[in-house]
């Protein structure tokens, strides 16, 4: 028995030594689970306060661009905040366990692209986050040499070159930037792209770079810097209405954020416009029982995202801004032209609601900072005074002055005016692309035109050269002036 007594003592001894083991193990699962929980509380928190330094940085820098652009150097900088005023001092700052670095670099005479990287040790390795955005000098952008832009003999134009974007595409709009044009459009199967890099250094021999398929149909695009910017007609297989995407690498386009503006496909983003800082664009989209223009952050072109809308109680058709304004063309017969101010780009405030004679929907706008006049583009419409084509006086915003108008008997889609000449992609059969001369903004006169093979769409200008999209499988022409 004694023996039984001593094995059952044994057993015991071994069993509290295993649950002893057991409750080791679990104390120091718990352990490691709880330091990891803490570990990633950590690592949230830190994350979140890198992009708030980050976004204080290009605040900062905006504020910088605002109080005198030549202070925007090129190169790495820190930054530091005396008696009210950002300004750059050395080349980082450190802001509690943070080092934060400004770096600057010149993409255009009037345009700078600002990356402002936050730096921290996160645990074990060291994290960085980047955001990124194009400024540009808005109160300079449109500054002229005396001869004006245009040269040579716009009553002979001429086309230099043209490329084809394959069967079934129709392009809707385009943007060009230095020599590089971005054209988007729509086609007859989805799986087509609709996003379009077309490289016309050499504009007798454009030469196709990136494509990229996306959602069923872009409607609009604005460059800024290295990202585009595109409406988008969500049609059934998408929600989508706002895309940016990434064109740094112009073989490689991707889309870096979009987002839905109506929580739903049934209505279409028709147009898109860039507050002059480059941090906020403004979409417009179909009438609907909701808001027809957002104010949209892209800052960060990862993660756009709406700050405010507004309704504007019909379709936005086109968009064009200058300095604080934000110019509209609509669809609403009571008021085709509407002027916002958007100093505070999240807070728009109605300024004018300007109407045109005739019921005709106001379908293209532009705005020539030359001289501070908006030309309106309207569909066609026989009706007496119902004129497509409207010029307006926008010096004071305020208080804008009709100047002029031209009954033309077609759509007109696409606008571009440059010293004395008006440019215009029309839907005119056997003229596609249409030029007035209008020295005399009271009463444009016919200057002379292009035939194209379908509706010219959309038009946009650069060194003494018009690109025009084209609603054809030849989708993109381009034109200059006979030497």
């Amino acid at each position: 028995m004694k023996k039984r007594t001593h094995e059952l003592r044994g057993i015991s001894l071994i069993e509290v030594l295993f649950s002893v083991a057991i409750l080791a193990v679990v104390a120091s699962t718990v352990l490691v689970s709880l330091t990891r929980q803490l570990s990633d509380i950590r690592g949230s928190n830190n994350s979140l306060k890198a992009v708030t330094l980050a976004e204080q940085g290009l605040e900062a820098v905006r504020t910088i661009r605002d109080e005198d652009w030549d202070a925007l150097t090129t190169g790495d900088h820190g930054l530091q905040y005396t008696n009210g005023v950002w300004q750059f001092v050395g080349t980082e700052d450190e802001q509690g366990g943070f080092t934060r670095q400004i770096s600057v670099t010149e993409l255009a005479t009037n345009e700078r692209r600002v990356d402002v990287s936050v730096t921290w040790d996160d645990v074990v390795n060291p994290k960085t986050i980047t955001l990124t955005t194009i400024l540009g000098n808005w109160r300079n952008l449109y500054a002229l040499d005396e001869d004006g832009i245009l040269t040579g003999d716009w009553k002979n134009p001429q086309t230099l070159g043209s490329i084809d974007l394959g069967p079934g595409v129709a392009a809707t709009a385009l943007d060009v930037q230095d020599k590089m044009v971005y054209v988007v459009g729509g086609a007859s199967d989805a799986k087509k792209h609709d996003f379009y890099i077309i490289d016309a250094t050499d504009p007798q021999n454009p030469v196709m770079r990136g494509t990229l398929d996306t959602v069923d149909e872009l409607t609009d695009v604005y460059v800024s810097g290295t990202f585009a910017y595109v409406s988008a007609n969500p049609k059934s297989q998408h929600n989508i209405h706002f895309q940016v995407i990434d064109v740094s690498d112009p073989d490689n386009p991707f889309v870096t954020g979009q987002i839905t503006l109506l929580g739903t496909s049934a209505y279409n983003a028709r147009s898109v416009g860039m507050y002059h800082t480059g941090e906020y664009a403004f979409v417009g989209v179909d009438r609907n029982p909701g808001h027809e223009i957002f104010t949209v952050r892209v800052s960060n072109p990862y993660n756009p995202s709406i700050i405010g809308s507004m309704p504007v109680y019909g379709d936005v058709n086109g968009i064009t801004t200058l300095g604080d304004y934000l110019f509209i063309a609509t669809g609403d017969n009571s008021k085709e032209l509407i002027i916002y101010d958007v100093s505070e780009p999240w807070n728009p405030k109605n300024q004018v609601d300007y109407p045109l004679d005739g019921n005709n929907d106001a379908i293209s706008i532009y705005l020539n900072p030359e001289d501070n006049r908006l030309y309106v583009g309207r569909l066609k419409d026989a009706s007496v005074g119902a004129s497509e084509l409207n010029i307006v006086d926008v010096t004071d915003p305020s208080t804008p002055s009709f100047l002029g108008t031209n009954d033309l008997a077609y759509d007109v889609n696409g606008i571009f005016a440059g010293d004395e000449l008006l440019f215009l992609a029309t839907n005119k059969s056997n003229e596609e692309l249409q030029i007035f001369d209008i020295t005399d903004p009271n009463f444009p006169l016919y200057y002379s035109g292009m035939n194209f093979p379908q509706v010219a769409t959309d038009i946009d200008f650069e060194d003494n050269i018009v690109y025009v999209a084209v609603r054809s499988n030849d989708a993109h022409r381009i034109i200059t002036s006979q030497q």
